[in-house]
């Protein structure tokens, strides 16, 4: 199931959880195009489940971040992701590397807004 609402004015929350419905791939790529007219934003995103989403849909999304990197690194002030998984610190490490904007891994939907409200302070 795809969710994504507003917190607060430019704070973006998206949840991706089980079941999976074919339609979620194109309700998130729907919500990412929707963020390209968004200055100054934040994003938070949980997903949960096992399923992922499929090898097309990855390279579909490589393939945005890569084509979208200039606006998200003038507009994006910070990407925290909530999981409730064990923290891959390597996995975390290159990602923080590869996003063209603060990037955070969160246990919980408080940390990672906290955070975000803390970059938007300064």
């Amino acid at each position: 199931m795809f969710k994504s609402e507003i917190i607060h004015q430019k704070h973006f929350y998206l949840q991706l959880s089980s079941p999976r419905q074919e339609q979620d791939e194109n309700d998130f790529f729907k919500f990412l195009d929707e963020l390209l007219v968004q200055n100054s934003f934040t994003l938070v995103i949980k997903v949960e489940g096992d399923k992922a989403f499929g090898q097309e849909a990855k390279v579909k999304l490589a393939k945005w971040f890569k084509e979208n990197k200039d606006h998200l690194e003038k507009n994006c002030i910070g990407f925290a992701k909530i999981s409730i998984k064990q923290h891959d610190h390597e996995k975390e490490s290159v990602m923080q590397k590869a996003f063209p904007c603060p990037y955070q891994v969160f246990h919980t939907q408080i940390e990672a807004i906290k955070w975000l409200e803390n970059l938007t302070c300064r």
